[in-house]
């Protein structure tokens, strides 16, 4: 499988969270990395079936922007009873 495709992020590109632990009376924000305003995305994959009932496989998966990237390898088992 594969796929190919453009990221557009519209308005704040810096993703933030409003926490709160449980009975704590102060809240306190978390911000994540900013989000690349453009970035070409891709991912490519394949699958084996080993058995009739067992699957393996890899996948790719990218994400390049202006000045970020990230890329990630995954691997799968699948086992089917």
């Amino acid at each position: 499988r594969g796929m190919l495709g453009w990221r557009h992020a519209f308005g704040d590109t810096t993703p933030a969270a409003k926490l709160a632990f449980i009975g704590a009376a102060t809240p306190f924000q978390t911000f994540a990395a900013p989000l690349a305003r453009n970035a070409l995305v891709a991912e490519a994959g394949l699958a084996w079936r080993a058995t009739a009932t067992t699957t393996l496989g890899v996948s790719y998966s990218a994400a390049l922007g202006d000045n970020a990237r990230d890329h990630a390898l995954k691997g799968r088992l699948d086992v089917r009873f």
